[in-house]
């Protein structure tokens, strides 16, 4: 594995409180047991081992099928070449950050092992789960991850948690926005709180969606209709503007897209307008807060002697924030709506892989390790014992 390029100074990261851990040893050092760290989510599917600083491996989380017909899912095709060939019938099993196939999933699970080239039966597996998750999503990540693949021991954190371990921290606020759907979560010593955590229903699907309708009032569709084809526009060619009403009155925001099979798109105020949603959800007809009224709305839920750090650590991740200018808009209009000064928006250049990130790095501290949940006590125990340990 590529050793994890360390986010913050190392003594800082061996001083990371891990809820639920042993207290550490002042000679604490990062270890890379066998385990290896599988992020599942609405757009993307990542996996790599525990200790690198990047996944290996990163899939569309897409099942391709030969027909629509087709009920089993373990002759499903996996993997970036599936977008784009519409003879194929596509199952996305993952739905605004919750699993909802998981025969599907299961089959995503099996490509990971095969390309990291592991035995399942030989490493331990740590698994995100997003907030405010059903109750019973945890119980069947056990369930498949210890009767399906045999895997001798599992841990399941959060993804938001993930997120901030990422970031070196232990408390703030993540505002996670990558592809099904957004979140403010607030997190105090590792624990995050889901009675203050605020959701939305829009992210970088709902961007690339209104991206197509842009393009397709603007008669520039012709090229435009492969399921991948709005993601590779959004990712390399959209930017948030500092000021829609500034932007459009510019005359240099043109420009020539070519696209990865060789067709071209002529862009302008789609570059700039279709990230907007983001901030003014009615674009799209929803009634939903803008991502900074839904950070203020998670804030304004803490108590009273949380907001301060919260309005001072706020930290973005997932794909959606990596657009040009994003992190200068929301710390602009949080400035104007907080109540308590300045604000602190802080981006990291690893933000899009944060929730793995921060499992690479969880699952190699040696202070970690007694919190595996092992195969046996799954089986002695049953399920519901996963609680004691993933809280």
């Amino acid at each position: 594995p590529v050793p994890i390029q360390m986010p913050m100074p190392f003594n800082k990261l061996k001083a990371l409180k891990i809820p639920g851990e042993e207290e550490s040893d002042p000679q604490d050092t990062l270890k890379c047991p066998n385990a290896v760290v599988f992020d599942v989510g609405t757009g993307y599917f990542k996996a790599g081992f525990a200790g690198a600083g990047a996944p290996s491996c990163i899939i569309p989380s897409v099942l391709g099928l030969a027909h629509p017909g087709q009920s089993d899912y373990k002759l499903g095709c996996v993997g970036s070449e599936i977008l784009n060939k519409l003879d194929m019938s596509h199952i996305q099993p993952v739905h605004n950050g919750i699993i909802t196939e998981w025969d599907a999933v299961e089959r995503l699970w099996e490509y990971a092992f095969e390309t990291l080239r592991v035995p399942s039966e030989e490493y331990a597996v740590l698994l995100s789960d997003p907030p405010l998750s059903p109750p019973t999503n945890r119980e069947k990540f056990a369930e498949v991850m210890f009767e399906r693949f045999s895997t001798p021991a599992i841990f399941i954190e959060t993804q938001s948690v993930l997120s901030m371990y990422s970031y070196g921290r232990t408390s703030g606020l993540v505002l996670e926005c990558g592809h099904g759907c957004s979140y403010a979560v607030p997190i105090d010593d590792g624990y995050y709180m889901p009675s203050c955590t605020s959701r939305a229903e829009y992210a970088g699907r709902s961007v690339e969606l209104y991206l197509q309708k842009l393009l397709q009032q603007s008669e520039k569709h012709v090229y435009c209709d492969k399921l991948g084809q709005m993601d590779e526009i959004k990712v390399n060619a959209c930017y948030v503007a500092p000021d829609v009403d500034t932007e459009l009155r510019k005359n240099d925001t043109a420009m020539q897209y070519t696209l990865p099979d060789g067709n071209s798109v002529s862009l302008g105020k789609e570059r700039f307008l279709c990230p907007e949603v983001l901030f003014q959800p009615s674009l799209i007809e929803s009634r939903e807060p803008g991502l900074p009224v839904l950070v203020m709305n998670c804030i304004n839920k803490c108590d009273i002697n949380l907001k301060s750090d919260m309005l001072h650590n706020i930290l973005i991740c997932g794909g959606s924030t990596m657009f040009r200018g994003f992190q200068e808009r929301l710390r602009s209009e949080l400035n104007q709506i907080a109540p308590f000064g300045e604000t602190s928006v802080v981006a990291s250049a690893e933000r899009k892989n944060a929730v793995w990130l921060g499992g690479s790095i969880l699952a190699s501290l040696s202070s970690f390790q007694s919190l595996w949940i092992d195969k046996k006590d799954y089986e002695e125990k049953g399920p519901l014992f996963i609680y004691q340990k993933c809280f």
